[in-house]
C-alpha cells in the first residue's frame, strides 16, 4: 500500500473516532437510522446561538426596525455563516440607520461572492451611497460608471446616475430618462441617510437644519416623529437635556402614538428624575410612571441599546426605592440579557445591595430557610457579580448562633468572592476570632498576620474581639507585648466569658515559660474566677522550682479548697522535702482517713515508713 494510501487511511480512521462518541452516547435501542440522524443534525452552541440571532433579526427587518438590526448583527458569532440574501438584509439596515461603514462591509461580503447576479447589484449599489456620504465619492466614481454599463437593473442604473448628479458628477442632462419624481424619491432616500449619518456622529446642529429641511421639502407625516425623535436624542446623548425636551415635547403634542411617544415620554419622565438631586422628594407617582415606560420600551424594544438604558434606569429607581425584592429580579435580568454591557459594574452592586438587605431582613424575621434557600439559588450569580457580601452576613449569622465552623467557611467564600473594602478589615477580624475557637491556629496566625499588617491599628481598635485576638497573637511571640494588650481587653466591652478565657490562656502561657510568678499574678485577676485545677497547675508546676510563689498560692488555695485531699497531698509533700517530717506525718494520717486515691497514696506511705521503721530495729 502506497504512503498516499496509508494517510488517507489514517485520516479517515481519525473522523470515524471524532464521530464515535456521538453514536455511543445514545442508547443502545437507538435504531442506525437515528445514529446517522444524529450524526448529520449534531448542532454545536454558537450554531444554535446564530440561528437564534438570525430570527431574531429577520423579524426586526420585517418590523422596519432597523437599528435592531444592526445592534443583533453584531452581536452574531464569529463562525456562523450569513448567506448572501442576509448580509444584504444588514447590510440595507445599516445604510438606512446611518452606520456607513457596517453598511460597506456586509455589501462586500454580498458582491464578493454572487458576480453576475442581482444581489451584487444591490450590494454595490448600498455600497456606492455609503461612500458617498463618507465623502469618498470621487474615489469611486469609475466603478459607478461601469456599473452603468453592467448587467445590473435599469432602476439601480437609474438611482447610480441620480446619486452622481446629487454630488455633482454628473450633468443635468443625462438624467433624461429619469423623472422628476423619481430623481426626488432617490434624492429623499440620499438625504435622509445624510441627516441619520450626522446624527449619529453627534453632529447634531449641522444634522438640526437638515432635519427640518427634509421634513419641509422631502418627509411624509409618517416618517416625521421618527426624525424629530432621532433628533431629539442626539441632543440627549450630548447632554444638551433642555433642547432634548423640547423636541420630545414636540412629538407627544402632535404625535402622541406609536414608540417616538413612547420613548419621549419615558426620556421626559427621565430628565425629571435625573434633575432632582433628593430623589426622596420626587412624588411617588413619577417613580411608578417612570418604571411603567422602561417596562414597556423593554418588552417592545428587548436587547437594544435602548433597552439596555431603561432597564439601568428601572433598577435605580427600584434602589432608590428600597424595593429590595424587585431590585434583585430587574438585576438579575439584566445581567442575563446583557452579559456584556459596559454597566455590568453598577448593576453588580445594584444585585449585591439588593441580595444583601434580604438576607439582612431574613435574618432580623428569623425566616432562616428563605435565606439559605435563597442563597442557593443565587450562588452562581453571587459569584459572578463578586458579591460576597451576602456570605459576610451569614457569617455573622452564624456567629451569633455559635456555629463557628459554619461562621468560618461563610467567611472564608466572602473573602474569596470578595466584600466591599470598608467590610474586609471586621472579615477578618470575624474570620481569626472562627479559627481560634474551632481550634484552626495556624488560620488563626496566618490571617489575623495579614490583617494587621494591611491596616494601621486605629483603624482596627474599634471592634471588640481585637484586643482579644492581639493579646493570643502576641503572646506566641512576645508575652510582655502581650500584656499591653491584656490590659487593654480587659478594660474594654469584651464580654467577661472572653476575659476570663483570655486570662486562662495567659496564665498556662506564662506557666509554660515557667514565670510563676506572672502566672499567680493573672489568677488573682478577678476576671480569672480560678478553679480547682487551676490552683493545682500552678502548685505542681511551681513546686520545688519557685517556692515564694508556691506558697501564696498554697495558702489560697487551703482557705478556697479546705477539704480537698489533692492539695493536702501536693502540701505533704513540699513538706517532706523541706524536711518537716512531723508536720507532714500528721497530713499523712489525715490523708488516710479519705477516700480514693488519697487514702491510698497515705496507705502505701504508712506502710512503707512501718517497714522502714522495722528495718531500724533490726539494725539497731
Amino acid at each position: 500500500m502506497s504512503k498516499e494510501l496509508k494517510l488517507v487511511g489514517f485520516l479517515l480512521f481519525l473522523v470515524l473516532l471524532c464521530f464515535v462518541p456521538i453514536v455511543f452516547s445514545q442508547p443502545e435501542k437507538t435504531s442506525n437510522a437515528t445514529n446517522q440522524t444524529l450524526l448529520f443534525n449534531f448542532t454545536l452552541p454558537y450554531q444554535q446561538k446564530g440561528e437564534e440571532l438570525l430570527q431574531e433579526i429577520k423579524n426586526a427587518y420585517a418590523r422596519k426596525e432597523y437599528e435592531r438590526v444592526v445592534f443583533l448583527a453584531k452581536k452574531m458569532p464569529a463562525l456562523f455563516s450569513l448567506r448572501p440574501e442576509e448580509n444584504l438584509l444588514i447590510a440595507e439596515s445599516a445604510l438606512k440607520e446611518g452606520f456607513l461603514q457596517e453598511a460597506i462591509d456586509y455589501a462586500q461580503r454580498v458582491a464578493s461572492v454572487t458576480k453576475g447576479r442581482s444581489e451584487a447589484c444591490t450590494a454595490d449599489l448600498i455600497r456606492f451611497k455609503a461612500m458617498f456620504l463618507l465623502g469618498k465619492g470621487p474615489a469611486i466614481v469609475k466603478e459607478v460608471k461601469e456599473f452603468l454599463d453592467s448587467y445590473c437593473d435599469e432602476a439601480q442604473k437609474k438611482e447610480a446616475k441620480v446619486l452622481l448628479y446629487h454630488f455633482k458628477l454628473l450633468p443635468e442632462k443625462e438624467l433624461k430618462e429619469v423623472s422628476s419624481q423619481e430623481i426626488k424619491k432617490i434624492i429623499r432616500e440620499i438625504y435622509k441617510t445624510q441627516v441619520v449619518y450626522l446624527l449619529r456622529q453627534g453632529k447634531v446642529d449641522e444634522a438640526r437644519s437638515k432635519v427640518f429641511y427634509y421634513i419641509n421639502v422631502y418627509g411624509t407625516p409618517e416618517e416625521t416623529p421618527d426624525l424629530v425623535l432621532k433628533l431629539a436624542e442626539a441632543y440627549f446623548k450630548k447632554g444638551e437635556r433642555e433642547k432634548a425636551k423640547n423636541l420630545y415635547q414636540l412629538i407627544i403634542t402632535f404625535w402622541d402614538k406609536g414608540t417616538p411617544s413612547l420613548i419621549s415620554k419615558f426620556r421626559l419622565y427621565q430628565i425629571a428624575y435625573e434633575k432632582e438631586p433628593i430623589k426622596e422628594l420626587l412624588p411617588k407617582q413619577t417613580k411608578e410612571d417612570l418604571l411603567s415606560f422602561a417596562a414597556q420600551i423593554k418588552a417592545k424594544m428587548a436587547k437594544t441599546p435602548l433597552a439596555e438604558e431603561a432597564h439601568l434606569v428601572e433598577i435605580r429607581v427600584l434602589a432608590d426605592l428600597k424595593n429590595y425584592t424587585l431590585l434583585r429580579k430587574s438585576s438579575l435580568e439584566f445581567l442575563k440579557t446583557f452579559p456584556e454591557s459596559s454597566n455590568l459594574k453598577e448593576v453588580s452592586q445594584s444585585y449585591c445591595t439588593s441580595i444583601s438587605e434580604l438576607f439582612k431582613e431574613g435574618i432580623k424575621a428569623q425566616r432562616i430557610a428563605e435565606v439559605l434557600s435563597l442563597e442557593k439559588e443565587d450562588s452562581e450569580y453571587l459569584n459572578q457579580a463578586k458579591c460576597g457580601q451576602p456570605y459576610y452576613i451569614l457569617g455573622d449569622m452564624f456567629l451569633e448562633y455559635k456555629l463557628f465552623t459554619k461562621a468560618t467557611l461563610e467567611y472564608i467564600k466572602a473573602f474569596e468572592i470578595g466584600v466591599p473594602s470598608e467590610l474586609k478589615p471586621s472579615l477578618l477580624l470575624n474570620l481569626s476570632f472562627t479559627a481560634i475557637e474551632t481550634g484552626e491556629i495556624d488560620t488563626f496566625f496566618s490571617v489575623f498576620g495579614y490583617l494587621i499588617s494591611s491596616y494601621q491599628e486605629k483603624s482596627l481598635t474599634s471592634y471588640p474581639f481585637y484586643f482579644y485576638l492581639r493579646t493570643l497573637y502576641e503572646s506566641k511571640r512576645n508575652l510582655g507585648q502581650a500584656e499591653k494588650y491584656l490590659s487593654q481587653a480587659l478594660s474594654s466591652n469584651l464580654s467577661e466569658f472572653y476575659k476570663k478565657n483570655l486570662l486562662g490562656f495567659m496564665f498556662l502561657q506564662a506557666i509554660n515559660n515557667k514565670q510563676y510568678a506572672k502566672a499567680w499574678a493573672y489568677l488573682q485577676n478577678p476576671y480569672f474566677q480560678p478553679e480547682l485545677k487551676d490552683y493545682l497547675i500552678l502548685l505542681l508546676e511551681s513546686l520545688g522550682k519557685d517556692n515564694i510563689t508556691f506558697e501564696r498560692a498554697l495558702g489560697v488555695a487551703k482557705q478556697r479548697f479546705p477539704k480537698e485531699p489533692k492539695i493536702t497531698l501536693i502540701e505533704t509533700y513540699y513538706l517532706e522535702k523541706k524536711g518537716k517530717v512531723g508536720t507532714a506525718d500528721k497530713l499523712w494520717e489525715k490523708l488516710a482517713e479519705a477516700s480514693d486515691i488519697a487514702k491510698e497514696l497515705a496507705d502505701i506511705y504508712k506502710k512503707q515508713k512501718e517497714l522502714v521503721e522495722k528495718a531500724q530495729k533490726l539494725v539497731f
